[in-house]
């Protein structure tokens, strides 16, 4: 079995471990639900994403791209 270690390069032994690290991750997917910039998509959003985009503005293309990899495995 692998061994395990901590961001300081310590071991960390199996009692250590006592739940799955996405055991609590309800916060961090409402938190995304809201903010979804493909919630609701249609063709206006996505000419006013990339158009940002152009314009040095990334974040909404990045966050976009991010859902659709996110939905389809194959991208």
């Amino acid at each position: 079995m692998g061994m395990f270690t901590d961001i300081y390069g310590r071991l960390l032994r199996r009692r250590t471990l006592t739940q799955p690290q996405t055991a609590d991750d309800r916060h961090l997917r409402y938190q995304q639900v809201a903010e979804h910039p493909s919630l609701g998509i249609d063709i206006r959003r996505v000419y006013d994403i990339l158009s940002e985009a152009e314009q040095g503005h990334l974040v909404r293309q990045a966050d976009l791209f991010f859902d659709m990899e996110e939905r389809d495995g194959h991208l």
